[in-house]
């Protein structure tokens, strides 16, 4: 058997990832490999693949085997790829790097808020900590200034108003205490600023990176210290 070589597998994923249907020879030609190794590379992803018409298909979800990759220690190029998925993907594979690292998640939050509905993408958390994130799939060059500015904004009144509807829309936050609200910003592609406004901006090919430390960096963060009576 073949040494498994993890970049020409990455190529074939990323291939297969960005497109609906591909024939044996497009591939080859794509990535100018040879049909046995093509064939290899296929046999090991199979468990993820169908074929229809004499075309290559992805069978299962797109997240379902970029999370497999990942988990394997396959590195995959995010920031091409998300180019590549619908926004439901893109917040799918956000929510799974926030339960990798034990938050729960609860996606399109909707919650009344001055005679308004806020909706927030995904609602991540753990103990007391709440991160607010902000999918932004279609921001092709850099999140605006504005754009943060009016998220903080939504995030203050929600938590002004509508604290208590929304601690009790997450499943297991019943205690009462101290709770540390952070708005996060999660884009598509890299950006020049790290922070604006204080509000964490973060590609999603760093969102791990990001949930790694976030403990070790969250007194640099716009954070809303809220308590529940």
């Amino acid at each position: 058997m073949k040494n498994l070589n993890t970049r020409t597998l990455r190529r074939i994923v990323e291939t297969i990832l960005c497109v609906d249907k591909i024939s044996m020879d497009e591939l080859k030609r794509r990535l100018r490999l040879d049909s046995d190794t093509v064939l290899y590379y296929l046999s090991v992803l199979r468990d993820f693949l169908g074929y229809e018409s004499e075309k290559i298909f992805l069978k299962t979800g797109r997240v379902d085997l970029l999370e497999n990759l990942l988990r394997g220690g396959t590195y995959v190029d995010l920031e091409r790829i998300a180019r590549c998925l619908s926004w439901q993907d893109f917040e799918e594979l956000i929510k799974r790097f926030f339960r990798e690292f034990g938050y729960r998640c609860v996606h399109r939050l909707r919650i009344p808020v001055n005679d308004r509905r806020v909706e927030i993408d995904i609602v991540a958390y753990r103990h007391n900590i709440v991160l607010l994130a902000d999918a932004k799939r279609y921001v092709k060059t850099r999140v605006r200034v504005q754009l943060v500015y009016e998220y903080v904004e939504k995030i203050d009144q929600l938590c002004k108003c509508s604290l208590d509807t929304l601690l009790q829309r997450l499943y297991g936050l019943s205690e009462r205490g101290e709770y540390y609200i952070y708005p996060v910003i999660i884009t598509v592609h890299s950006c020049d600023s790290i922070l604006i406004n204080d509000v964490p901006i973060v590609p999603i090919y760093k969102l791990r990176d990001f949930l790694y430390n976030f403990y070790d960096n969250r007194s640099s963060y716009r954070c809303f210290v809220v308590y529940r009576f």
